[in-house]
């Protein structure tokens, strides 16, 4: 029993990372409950083409299997099971549905205020959970337009303007890694954007000390164009195929880059 509540706290956990802890879940349960319980024809047709599809996919995320699935992958990973659950068409569908049965201008503004106010509380509620870069309330403009670490933004800046749009290959700490292919699709990377604890060139890279030796050792078998480094890991050896470009400074880390000569 100890196993099962464990996949079950799984899935609770994933539906509360993926429904702001059931916040954006309330709209669709008062929608759905809305048309169980109305008798035109056309609403029931809905309940039978999307309700129900909706319910089953709704008891498969919240199974222990997809919980002890949850277990062995990143949270922002399999929150993305809910994108297939139509949460916001049901809930869409329900309200213009109502605004369509009101018959008074007044009251239909009225509503669509509501609506609006909620849309912002719901935006509200997400930048609490995961905090934007940028944004607030009320509303500004978002300083950085990727929603990156400044240092994401300043390295791959670099790179670009070395290739001209052109791809290349560079490997990079995972903390630059995750992000650089969000801001620039042209830098490929031989381990992927997300963790590959498995692979040499992951552990050596991310090393707590790195010699430079033993990346010079796999970079004679790989075609890497650009090589990132934290300067604090470094603790000795040489790049002999490598020419150091720039050195770019965030916060108590500073991250140097090697370019192929």
């Amino acid at each position: 029993m100890s196993v099962l509540k464990q996949f079950l706290d799984g899935s609770f956990r994933i539906f509360d990372a993926a429904t702001l802890k059931g916040f954006y879940f309330l709209p669709f349960l008062a929608a759905s409950l809305y048309l169980l319980i109305s008798e035109d024809e056309q609403h029931k047709r809905f309940n039978r083409r999307m309700l129900v599809p909706c319910a089953v996919g709704f008891v498969l995320l919240m199974s222990p299997l997809f919980g002890r699935m949850a277990m062995s992958h990143c949270t922002d990973q399999m929150t993305r099971f809910y994108w297939t659950i139509p949460f916001s068409v049901v809930v869409i569908y329900c309200f213009v549905e109502i605004l369509y049965c009101i018959r008074r201008p007044l009251t239909k503004v009225v509503v669509l205020c509501v609506a609006v106010l909620g849309l912002m509380c719901f935006s509200r509620q997400d930048n609490l959970t995961a905090p934007k870069v940028g944004q607030g309330w009320p509303y500004v403009k978002a300083e950085n337009l990727y929603k990156l670490p400044n240092e994401v933004y300043e390295v791959c800046n670099i790179i670009r303007d070395q290739q001209n749009g052109e791809e290349c290959y560079a490997v990079m700490p995972h903390a630059l890694a995750m992000n650089a292919r969000q801001y620039d699709a042209s830098i490929l990377m031989p381990y992927g954007s997300y963790r590959r604890e498995g692979s040499d060139v992951f552990q050596t890279i991310n090393a707590d000390e790195i010699n430079l030796n033993d990346v010079a050792q796999l970079a004679q078998t790989e075609n890497w164009d650009y090589i990132v480094l934290e300067q604090e890991k470094i603790t000795g050896g040489k790049l002999p195929d490598y020419a150091e470009l720039a050195a770019v400074p965030c916060g108590e880390i500073t991250y140097v880059i090697y370019q192929h000569r």
